[in-house]
């Protein structure tokens, strides 16, 4: 009898079981399973015809530099997204825990009608700088393109700038430092985007890219304390094959004609790459008018310092010994502290040469040092200063005493 018992309380234990798995298989196949979305705190840019069209992970915004001295500002946040025009745009949400705040354009968010000169320059392209809010309404665009999103939580700023092209600028490309040499769109897509400019001569020297012709945009300006001010970086420097917001000048050797090309793609960023394409012919500087510019130089009244660069010192034109070109200036006085640049003509269309560019010879050479590209002076005096650039090999040599 006990063993009966036993063995019928076993059978019922087996058939619910049976029927628990029968009934769970069922719910299986008569319903969607749902994975839920887990994600990290932050701020997020997401829209139904953008790069994200839900939450994604691509699409949390990143620490920003200031471009005020460089340094991560850990309020700031940016993204760049590919965003279709019209009325459906894009949304700012911040996820903290099991909360997500959704926010939108504020009352005095607007187009920038009249952007600084290191702010974007492209006509119609958007620009626009304001307040969020708490809000289901987007942020909105009026073209198909790639945008780059800023958001700061204490200053309560929102800017949207469009990367209307990219461009090359710097002595080594055709326009100088004055001028971008401009890589196009070839298309717009959600999920990558390639800019490109083809046959383009470099040369040696520094360069940049930068976006829709700007240096950078500005989210607060303290006017009493420079340093205290917030601006983003709309340019990347370092190297070519390694891209930093805001870094470096590019030192840049392999003259030649190139495509260059820069792409965007979600969630990854931006890379650049240069194929050659043709060989330059040697250089011929017989005509080039070569000076010295910068706040290391006094004025024409021999006591107030150049702080603005206006002034080249020495502009001549070259001695010529075969393929070797040689500048010198004599009894040049130059201040403790102050830098310069070796710049062709009275402008920065042409070409320029930074202390990186050179290799550095004579018994004072160690008086001069690199300061960002430029030329700095750490011990002032009177110098004689011979500027020399083999036209074959484009190595540029500078032979300094005092």
């Amino acid at each position: 009898m006990k063993n009966n018992l036993f063995n019928t309380k076993l059978s019922l234990v087996w058939l619910v079981l049976l029927a628990f798995v029968v009934s769970f298989s069922a719910c299986g196949e008569d319903e969607d399973e749902v994975t839920p979305v887990i994600l990290e705190d932050g701020f997020y840019v997401k829209g139904a015809e953008t790069s994200y069209a839900e939450f994604d992970i691509k699409g949390k915004m990143s620490i920003a530099k200031n471009e005020v001295g460089q340094a991560e500002r850990a309020t700031m946040y940016e993204a760049f997204i590919a965003v279709k025009a019209g009325a459906t745009g894009f949304s700012i949400a911040n996820v903290a825990g099991a909360n997500t705040t959704v926010y939108g354009p504020g009352t005095d968010y607007a187009v920038v009608e009249t952007p600084t000169g290191d702010e974007p320059q492209v006509a119609n392209a958007t620009f626009s700088r304001g307040a969020y809010v708490e809000s289901a309404t987007p942020f909105t665009v009026a073209e198909d393109g790639l945008y780059h999103v800023v958001l700061d939580t204490e200053l309560g700023i929102v800017t949207v700038i469009q990367v209307k092209y990219w461009g090359v600028i710097g002595a080594a490309t055709p326009g100088g430092w004055s001028n971008d040499t401009k890589l196009e769109s070839k298309g717009f897509d959600l999920a990558s985007m390639s800019f490109e400019a083809t046959n383009i001569k470099l040369m040696k020297g520094e360069m940049k890219f930068r976006y829709s012709g700007a240096w950078k945009v500005e989210l607060f300006v303290d006017d009493a304390n420079a340093d205290n001010s917030v601006k983003v970086n709309t340019n990347f420097g370092s190297a070519i094959d390694a891209l930093v917001a805001g870094g470096d000048n590019i030192a840049f050797a392999d003259r030649a004609f190139y495509t260059i090309t820069m792409v965007w793609t979600a969630g990854e960023g931006f890379a650049a790459d240069l194929l050659k394409t043709d060989d330059v012919v040697a250089v011929d500087y017989t005509d080039y008018e070569m000076g010295m510019i910068g706040n290391a130089f006094y004025l024409a009244d021999g006591t107030t310092q150049d702080e603005n660069w206006s002034t080249p010192v020495g502009l001549s034109k070259p001695s010529i010994k075969e393929h070797v070109y040689t500048w010198t200036y004599t009894g040049i006085t130059m201040i403790a502290d102050g830098a310069f640049k070796f710049r062709q003509g009275n402008d920065w269309d042409g070409k320029s040469i930074g202390y990186d560019d050179c290799t550095w010879a004579g018994a004072s050479a160690s008086n001069l040092s690199s300061d960002g590209g430029n030329i700095k002076v750490t011990a002032g005096g009177v110098y004689n200063v011979v500027l020399s650039i083999d036209a074959d090999t484009e190595i540029y040599t500078v032979t300094v005493t005092q």
